[in-house]
């Protein structure tokens, strides 16, 4: 059922309220032309007889609550990924932020995004700006298949373009330079790391167990992360 009512505001303006039944609840935007109330509530009623239509609710919550949402749904990803989605959030999204982590999220539109990725380019290297929007993207896709939204506002955004440089080999003088540098203690590790081609946390994660010097053979069964909280933690490797 489509209803499309017609009021005057104190300042005698028209204005259009269309609504849409779902369920037993409305859903209602209002405009100020009739024909872009038509053909909202038209549009709406091909949404709700496909089925996704979005219960109105759904829309009103934060993008703070969503993230905290997102960041719960997932339960089998790795807690550094974790720790790092948590700060690009807090950080990127809430704190320096705050109009966007207070705004509904079904009041955010494309242009905001938008604004919001040049605001974050002015302070911050472009891979961390797309990490960032990322991670916002990925909370909003989120949205949309929990039935919060229909449509991302991540669409068509344009990201600062970084400067790519091309990878340069170091050479055994230039490793064994490094090295010489490092306390006696660590040295171990940037060989490893450069001759290996391990992760830091791969190499702070070997022990006398993973090394067979007989067989000439290490084996790399776990890792050094962070939790959420920041904390290292022994966990398996990435890949």
């Amino acid at each position: 059922m489509v209803e499309i009512v017609k009021r005057t505001t104190r300042r005698g303006e028209s204005r259009y309220d269309a609504r849409v039944w779902v369920d037993g609840r409305g859903v209602m935007k209002t405009f100020a032309r009739r024909k872009d109330a038509e053909a909202w509530a038209a549009d709406a009623e091909v949404r709700r007889y496909s089925g996704v239509l979005v219960e109105p609710a759904g829309g009103r919550i934060s993008v703070a609550q969503l993230a905290e949402l997102w960041l719960e749904s997932n339960p089998g990803k790795r807690e550094s990924t974790v720790a790092r989605d948590r700060v690009a959030i807090d950080v990127h999204i809430v704190h320096i932020v705050p109009a966007v982590g207070a705004r509904r999220i079904g009041g955010l539109r494309q242009p905001d995004v938008q604004q919001l990725v040049n605001r974050w380019s002015e302070t911050m290297a472009p891979r961390t700006v797309a990490r960032t929007y990322g991670t916002l993207r990925a909370m909003l896709a989120y949205a949309v298949n929990a039935d919060l939204l229909v449509r991302s506002p991540c669409r068509r955004i344009n990201l600062p373009k970084g400067v790519k440089r091309a990878p340069r080999a170091l050479s055994r003088e230039e490793v064994a330079a490094i090295a010489a540098k490092i306390d006696v203690r660590y040295r171990m590790m940037v060989w490893l790391a450069a001759m290996l081609g391990l992760r830091w946390g791969e190499v702070a994660g070997i022990r006398v167990s993973s090394v067979d010097v007989l067989g000439r053979r290490l084996t790399v069964s776990e890792a050094v992360v962070r939790d959420r909280h920041g904390r290292s933690m022994a966990g398996p490797p990435k890949s």
